[in-house]
């Protein structure tokens, strides 16, 4: 204790080499003023984990990295007679105990997306193909489950036990050796340039032919081979990746190389986690002094000039220990890289790794002290000849690695393989005599080994790519260390020792044992048994379907956990068999756990499994079944969906119906909750009004803030994507495929983050709603630490730099183009046309002014309507990104936003009209935007090919449950949520006083508030549309808020305008923030902020689309059930909506949960998770076609503005062309009486074609 007191330093916090201190933190100097209670508690924990002597002495504590299949942070404590290392695993990783983990996994799910099987699926059969099927996968903390889509998640196709996983690895590693270059794009010299350029024909026609074949041999064995398009297009169309199980293996094919190492590297962490860390989620290794056989200190990187100066104790260094196993560790099973047999084969020796960022030297020559200290002491105990046989009768009694507190059989398991090369994670090379002055050894410290033959000389590591310091400090990464609370982490040091793992072993033979009891599970009964059978006592009742064999419980319980893969902390309550009604009836077992409702089929060739997790069931009743002999049980999940269960016993299904409920009662105990709005009978019109989220209306505004947990969930997802930020540019950098798995220590907490900030720029056209996601995702930018601009048009640069972004100004007028759109309504000839006429001019300087705002910018995110953003990153050689709150990449599931038939008409359908937009869009403009990148960019031309814009990464920032992610978007297109700007705008709000007593009198009256707004809109007849909501709001008998702010600019005949009655307020503009959670419905066009803002205050909403994506919302809202949408507008048509929405108990109730689940969504802060995340594949991206270009310029010169673009993509529909007669076909009013509302006169559009 007493040299713990002397030469303990709980706080590491030092500045070195990628190592930072969090400003404000305090410092070295300051931390000899923290008490020494911290440190006894320290010195307690060690001494119990690693069963440390009383008179063992402490040296010191340091910052060190295990290196084993993941490169694992942590710490080395030096004592007299061991070496110990310690780690806490990040708590990310682990299934919580708390009780907010029974309502939402999204705590342990580690990541999600699409991945590629060759399985295909009929019904509920599985079965293998040649081709590769799309599915959904979901990565939690203990199972990789595959499912249909993301909006089916209770019945997995294929659950995958991560604790039987022995290694993930990418398949194709061949590729994995192609894009490796990340350097800028340069002039490729003589010999190294690319395919396209042989050598051959840059060198004169005299040269010896061996000297060309020399030269082309030298190409070929580069380590680093340039990014090139072709390369690049190689790696991006798919990589497969390997599983291996301890029974089975399993290939799954990635969208891109990025995306196949963020699995594998996912994988492999969880589980070095779930093989080397004992319950109380920590890592200990102990390495005594007497089992070293050698060590030795080398340089991590190759020094040049730049680091000269860097002191010896910030030089990266890696120390490797050659140990020798006893004859206990002989009879474990050890990878064939761990250990080495010696020419007898009687020994062998393993060999473990660890990486400093700093004071690597001073723990190298505190270990040389203490060897020689040991030395000494073992030359003082007895006579020279009899201290090997000491030390080696002493050597076996004590474990070298330690992975529990009083287990000494688990060990750091080696996994075997990294992610991209079979080898291990750093290569280990014999030292030459040129590695001399980077290496030291301790060979004369280690006389005292008897036989030279046991320990393994010159092992060091390297990188598969030299790497210097300054090529290091070049990726702008740091690890910043902040300080904790000693008090809480005395406390975490003092826990009481958790239960050990059960080693694998033990496990074996626990399963021998319950195999003995499979007997006695013959006679409870046969398997094929109607009756239930309950594995958990019912307090104060007689239960008569009780499992009396405890055997037979905990063998039941035990198969129930495999087959769901569930871990040990589930418990199950009772079983049953039932029939579950899937497109055909499929019989099986259900089993009721405490947390959990599971079904698997006992049909063969029928893999139905289901894991519907008890929080989100709503209620179970009786039905009655199919057949007239069976009984039915309907469960009714959140969102209003069914599930239904037949069975072949009345008492059976009683039975489960009351399990269920007491579950749920348990579940539930502790909440305040009350029934559900169809439960209220009599009393619902009353109830429904208390279904606002505010029910006075002068109460404090409602304030939309995020629970502590969730802030706290998306904040650990952005530190996951700046982690996989930094193993891109390490393997760009190092040629190395390095899981990083960072300590959640309770002393400090370390972060990645970019040591440099990042210049954003942010392009965006169109109306308010267009630019207002953008500052959302600027300011949160901007609490990240970089610098943010926005360049849009000039009449929003007073918000934006209200914000605190810098603004520039792009050319265009947003009225004009809405004027057009409404006009037209959706893609048609007409649209063509007069947007070709009109908006020629206007694109020329929407080009040139977009290039000028994008100047200074390190990274481009643009919502693609701006159309110059992709053509701007390549000129600047910058990533780039895309946002966009409509359907705009390719995709069977949605219709691209412009084209939105009347109907459904499947998959193909709608794949060809991204296909089809993309095609016209291009054609329209590509002639305009190829002469601007020769003239301005300096470009060569383009074509659709070349831009890939199917391959950049796209951010939907739309809720995922109005839009779920396609099983078929690939894995760089992420739906993140909307990006809420709230601005405070409800608390600033000052309502009139004739607002305040309309809505207190609708109150009093009982009437429900509508609010009706279509933003301003220019109509063909705005009195038409006036008269048809004043009847609509009369015939309906509510109170209407109304925010008149369409025009009638587009008709020749002006009239006077409409009187309106009592029951409409003509509010104008009013914050949304404040209005919608005191209201009950609301009625509007479908924009896609109106239609998130409605939404995230639970409430029914009714879309009339006038254009553009406004018809995809409208239509979605009507999919999930939380709203309708209107084809025509007329008086009848609005009025049964209206009275639906504020009269239907399951829709309301719909919206109340659709809310629930938009108010968790933190969409900003995904969308910066996303950035990180795929930083480094769209700078590759970007690469490719710089080094295209650097091609282009080697054949054909500079482009200049002589040059003329392809005349073949110039625009089709011109000003100059023949007008052809376009029909107008306008629907006719559908509903009976009234006359139909359209707000566009040409509808000769593609989806009525």
């Amino acid at each position: 204790q007493q040299s713990i007191l002397d030469n303990l330093n709980p706080q590491l916090i030092k500045e070195g080499l990628l190592m930072r201190p969090k400003e404000g933190q305090q410092t070295e100097a300051n931390e000899k003023s923290r008490t020494d209670r911290l440190r006894l508690s320290i010195a307690d924990k060690l001494q119990r984990v690693f069963d440390i002597s009383d008179d063992d002495y402490f040296y010191g504590n340091y910052s060190a990295w295990l290196i084993r299949d993941v490169l694992l942070q942590g710490h080395l404590y030096l004592t007299r007679d061991s070496i110990l290392f310690f780690a806490f695993l990040p708590k990310r990783y682990s299934v919580t105990s708390e009780s907010e983990s029974n309502y939402d996994d999204s705590n342990i799910v580690v990541q999600s997306g699409t991945l590629g099987l060759k399985t295909g699926k009929y019904g509920d059969s599985m079965f293998t193909t040649v081709l590769t099927h799309r599915y959904w996968a979901v990565l939690r903390s203990e199972t990789l489950s595959i499912y249909s889509s993301s909006t089916d998640l209770y019945f997995p196709k294929v659950v995958i036990d991560l604790k039987t996983c022995i290694r993930a690895e990418i398949a194709d590693k061949d590729r994995t050796e192609i894009v490796r270059g990340s350097s800028p794009p340069r002039t490729p010299r003589v010999g190294s340039g690319t395919a396209t350029h042989s050598p051959i024909s840059r060198r004169g026609s005299g040269d010896n032919s061996t000297d060309e074949e020399i030269e082309i041999s030298n190409i070929l064995a580069q380590e680093s081979i340039a990014v090139s398009e072709d390369n690049f297009e190689n790696a991006s169309t798919g990589v497969w990746i390997k599983l291996i199980t301890k029974k089975k293996n399993y290939k799954f094919f990635c969208d891109s190389l990025f995306s196949a190492r963020q699995w594998c590297n996912n994988i492999t962490k969880l589980i070095f986690q779930l093989n080397n860390s004992n319950a109380g989620n920590e890592v200990l290794l102990k390495i005594p002094i007497e089992d070293i056989v050698d060590y030795e200190k080398s340089k991590l990187f190759e020094e040049d000039s730049k680091d000269s100066n860097v002191p010896e104790d910030e030089i990266p260094v890696s120390m490797s220990f050659s140990k020798k196993l006893g004859a206990f560790d002989m009879s474990k099973k050890r990878s064939s890289s761990s250990a080495s047999l010696n020419s007898d084969g009687q020994s062998s020796l393993d060999h473990i790794f660890f990486m400093f960022f700093r004071d690597g030297h001073s723990f190298y020559e505190s270990l040389n002290a203490v060897i020689l200290d040991h030395k000494n002491r073992l030359n003082e105990q007895s006579e020279a000849s009899d201290s090997s046989d000491k030390f080696f009768e002493k050597a076996k009694k004590i474990p070298p690695q330690i992975l529990s507190p009083t287990s000494s059989t688990n060990r750091i398991k080696k996994l075997g393989r990294t992610l991209s090369n079979p080898a291990k994670l750093l290569t280990i090379s014999r030292r030459s005599s040129e590695d001399s002055a980077n290496s030291e050894r301790s060979l004369n410290d280690l006389d005292f080994i008897s036989s030279p033959d046991l320990y393994v000389s010159n092992q060091q590591l390297n990188f598969p790519r030299p790497l210097t310091i300054s090529g290091l400090k070049s990726m702008q990464m740091s690890f910043e260390t902040s300080q904790k609370d000693p008090n809480e982490a005395e406390s975490e040091f003092k826990k009481n020792e958790v239960k050990d793992f059960i080693d694998d072993e033990d496990e074996d033979k626990s399963l021998m044992a319950i195999g003995k009891s499979i007997k006695a599970f013959s006679k409870v009964g046969s398997k094929w048994s109607a009756f239930p059978a309950h594995f958990a006592e019912q307090d104060g009742i007689d239960d008569d379907f009780f499992v009396q064999n405890q055997e037979v419980r905990e063998l039941t319980e035990r198969h129930y956990q495999e087959h769901f893969s569930l871990n040990k902390e589930k418990k199950l309550v009772a079983t049953y068999y039932a029939h579950l009604q899937r497109s055909i009836p499929v019989y099986g077992k259900v089993y009721l756990g405490d947390t959990d409702i599971c079904f698997r089929s006992l049909l063969p060739g029928v893999q139905t499994k289901m894991i519907l997790p008890l929080s989100e069931v709503v209620n179970c009743y009786r039905e009655k079944g199919l057949k007239l002999t069976y009984s039915g049980l309907v469960i009714v999940v959140n969102g209003q969906h069914e599930l239904f269960l037949e069975f072949s016993s009345q008492k059976s299904r009683d039975d489960c119906e009351f399990m269920i409920l007491s579950q749920l009662e348990k579940l539930h105990g502790g909440e305040t909750w009350a029934p559900s709005p169809h439960q209220w009978g009599s009393n619902y019109e009353m109830e429904l009004t208390k279904t606002r989220l505010m029910t006075g209306v002068e109460d404090h505004p409602t304030e939309f803030s995020f629970s502590e947990q969730d802030l706290k969930r998306a904040r650990t997802r952005i530190e996951n994507a700046r982690i996989k930020m930094f193993e891109d540019k390490f393997n760009a950098a190092a040629g190395l495929d390095v899981p990083i798995i960072l300590e959640d220590s309770p002393l400090f907490k370390t972060e990645i983050k970019p040591s440099t900030s990042y210049n954003f720029t942010l392009l965006t056209i169109g109306s308010r709603g267009d630019v207002q996601p953008f500052i959302a995702l600027g300011k949160g930018l901007m609490k990240e630490g970089h610098n943010v601009t926005i360049a849009t048009h000039a009449e929003f640069e007073d918000w934006i730099v209200k914000h605190g972004m810098k603004f520039k100004l792009v050319s265009g007028n947003p009225a004009e183009l809405m004027s057009l759109m409404v006009t037209h309504g959706s893609m048609s000839v007409g649209f063509l046309k007069e947007a070709s006429s009109k908006f020629r001019g206007w694109i020329n300087e929407l080009l040139t002014s977009s290039w000028q705002a994008c100047q200074g910018a390190d990274i481009l995110i643009e919502s693609p309507a701006a159309m110059a953003g992709v053509h701007i990153a390549e000129a600047l050689g910058i990533p780039y990104l895309r946002a966009f709150t409509m359907p705009w990449t390719r995709t069977r599931a949605y219709p691209h936003a412009f084209i939105v038939p009347d109907q459904k008409k499947g998959g193909s359908y709608n794949y060809l009209t991204h296909v089809m937009f993309e095609t016209v869009f291009w054609r329209g403009i590509s002639g305009q935007i190829n002469k601007w990148r020769v003239k301005e960019l300096g470009l060569p031309s383009t074509n659709l090919f070349r831009l890939q814009s199917t391959k950049i990464p796209f951010m939907y920032n739309v809720s995922p449950t109005i839009f779920p992610p396609a099983v078929d978007f690939p894995d760089w297109v992420k739906v993140t949520g909307y990006w809420f700007l709230d601005e405070g705008a409800a608390a600033d709000y000052n309502p009139p006083e004739e607002l305040i007593e309309f809505m207190e009198l609708a109150n009093e009256d009982g009437k429900k508030i509508v609010y009706i707004g279509f933003g301003s809109i220019v109509v063909k007849d705005a009195n038409s549309l006036t008269r048809a909501i004043v009847e609509a709001v009369l015939d309906a008998d509510v109170r209407c808020i109304l925010n008149k702010g369409w025009s009638d600019r587009l008709s020749k005949n002006q009239s006077e305008p409409v009187e309106l009655p009592p029951e409409i307020y003509d509010s104008g503009s009013i914050p949304h923030d404040w209005l919608f959670p005191r209201i009950d419905a609301a009625v509007h066009h479908g924009g896609s902020g109106t239609t998130g803002a409605t939404l995230r205050c639970g409430l029914p909403t009714i879309i009339k689309p006038f254009f553009g994506d406004q018809f995809f919302y409208a239509s979605r809202v009507e999919e999930i059930g939380v709203g309708v949408g209107l084809k025509n507008l007329n008086a009848r048509s609005l009025s049964k909506a209206i009275t639906k929405v504020i009269s239907d108990l399951k829709l309301i109730e719909r919206s109340k949960k659709v809310a629930e689940k938009i108010k968790r969504e933190n969409g900003v802060m995904t969308a910066i998770e996303t950035i990180y995340s795929e930083l480094e594949y769209a700078r590759n991206l970007i690469l490719s076609k710089q080094q295209h270009n650097e091609n282009y310029r080697l054949h054909m010169g500079t482009p200049s503005g002589i040059q003329s673009p392809n005349v073949e993509e110039d625009d089709e529909y011109t000003d100059t062309e023949k007008e052809e007669d376009e029909e107008d076909y306008t629907d006719e009013s559908e509903d009976e009486g009234g006359d139909d509302y359209e707000a566009h006169e040409d509808n000769f559009s593609i989806n009525n074609n």
